[in-house]
């Protein structure tokens, strides 16, 4: 039996989010080489948060880019 919240998820209807027409292959490459940039993302994300997890308030994060003077970021 399932519980009313489990019921409720069941419910929800479907939303179309987005709607893609053209050659097959074409969609399925860059389908693919989206998965594959969410999937990297990801990763980096969670290697992130273990980093932060151990690290605590123990330390500041800075930038440590080089940066051009006049340029975009100063």
């Amino acid at each position: 039996m399932a519980s009313r919240a489990d019921q409720a998820i069941l419910q929800t209807p479907t939303v179309t989010r987005l709607r893609i027409v053209g050659d097959a292959g074409a969609i399925l490459l860059l389908e693919r080489t989206a998965r594959s940039f969410m999937m990297r993302r990801s990763a980096v994300v969670t290697l992130t948060r273990t980093y932060v997890d151990k690290v605590g308030d123990r330390c500041r994060v800075v930038d440590t880019r080089p940066r051009r003077r006049g340029g975009v970021d100063g």
